[in-house]
Formats: structure tokens, sequence, C-alpha cells
């Protein structure tokens, strides 16, 4: 977990992004599974991938939680799962019963998100400002 932190911090730094306010993460006791926090990302995500796209293209709670593999439901799906493993203290499994994923996807969703900051500097950038907007809207959880 340490060096996925690491790396993000080393991403965003190349970009220059500055995350150095980055929250210290709690687990509320009134919340032990997260599932609250999962669909507040979940709905901040959708909300923002919405605002670029056509009615055709637009994605939905049921997309991102569903099977289809679509780019534009995929990318999104990644972004709120890289979120989820950062704003929550669910393992890489609970995470995955909640966006009907296995482990190992969710695993390779957050290092998709982190490889951006390399390859795709616009996706992660993007991702970098849903954080920020997670943050300033809900504050440190």
């Amino acid at each position: 977990m340490q060096s996925a932190i690491f790396s993000m911090y080393d991403a965003a730094n190349m970009l220059g992004i500055d995350i150095s306010d980055m929250p210290r993460r709690r687990i509320p006791a009134y919340y032990p599974k997260h599932t609250f926090e999962m669909e507040r990302i979940i709905e901040m995500v959708t909300k923002h991938f919405n605002i670029k796209r056509t009615r055709r293209l637009r994605i939905s709670k049921k997309n991102i939680l569903g099977e289809r593999r679509a780019r534009y439901i995929a990318q999104p799906r990644h972004v709120a799962i890289w979120l989820s493993t950062k704003f929550t203290y669910c393992s890489t499994v609970q995470i995955g019963r909640y966006f009907n994923r296995d482990h190992s996807t969710v695993i390779y969703a957050a290092r998709a998100v982190e490889s951006w900051a390399e390859k795709r500097p616009e996706l992660f950038t993007e991702a970098c400002e849903l954080l920020e907007q997670y943050l300033a809207k809900y504050g440190d959880i």
C-alpha cells in the first residue's frame, strides 16, 4: 500500500500537481462496510464523466457496477475503484464485491489509474481533479 501511495505522489509531482494535503484515512465507526462512501464516489464520478459526453455515451451507477467492458464505461469504473481504494479502508476483496468484480480487478484498476500519470496524463489529471472535488465536498473522511 505504501509503495502505491509513493508512486502516486511521484506521478503527481511529475505533472506538477500538488497533493501534499492528501487526507489521512480513518475509519468511520458508523459505516463499517463503507458502502455509503463508495456510493458517493460513484455518484461523483458519473456526474463528472457525464458532463463531457453526449446523451448516447452517458453512464450511470448501473453501468459502473455492470459487466460491460466498453472503454467509455471502464475508465470511469477504474477511477471510481481507485478513489474507493484511497477513501475507504476496505480490502480489495470488499471493494471488488461492491463493484461486482474480483479483487485482482480492483488491484489492476488502481494500478491502471496510477499508470495514466505517465501514459495518459490527461486522464490522470482528471482523476486527480475528482480526488480534489471529493475532498472539497466531503472533506477528510
